[in-house]
């Protein structure tokens, strides 16, 4: 998988930054979008993921959304607890921020 252009990493911090003290953090060609130290997010190419658990995931489901995946020798790996978004709701200047602090608060919920 590609790095995320800086630029998007840029354009996501905007979006995000309205609502939340955001942080990012640069692992395995991803970037990790933290508030207060806690992952709530992450980019990877040029693909926002963000938290989910039991209360928010129908609604990526029923957007169609992806679990966060990648491929190894075995086959490929979904990692349920991140879920793609969306461009339109990315361009949504009303709901966006529901969003971030859904996200935030799955990731508080399933913090182990």
């Amino acid at each position: 998988m590609t790095a995320a252009s800086p630029e998007y990493i840029e354009y996501i911090k905007e979006k995000a930054e309205p609502f939340l003290d955001i942080e990012t953090a640069h692992f395995f060609g991803g970037t990790g979008l933290k508030h207060q130290g806690l992952q709530f997010g992450m980019i990877m190419g040029n693909t926002l993921y963000l938290c989910v658990d039991d209360q928010t995931r129908d609604a990526y489901i029923a957007m169609d959304s992806q679990p966060f995946s990648y491929d190894t020798k075995k086959g490929k790996v979904f990692v349920r607890k991140y879920y793609s978004v969306p461009d339109e709701i990315i361009e949504d200047e009303e709901n966006i921020g529901s969003w971030f602090e859904n996200a935030l608060g799955a990731a508080l919920r399933t913090k182990k």
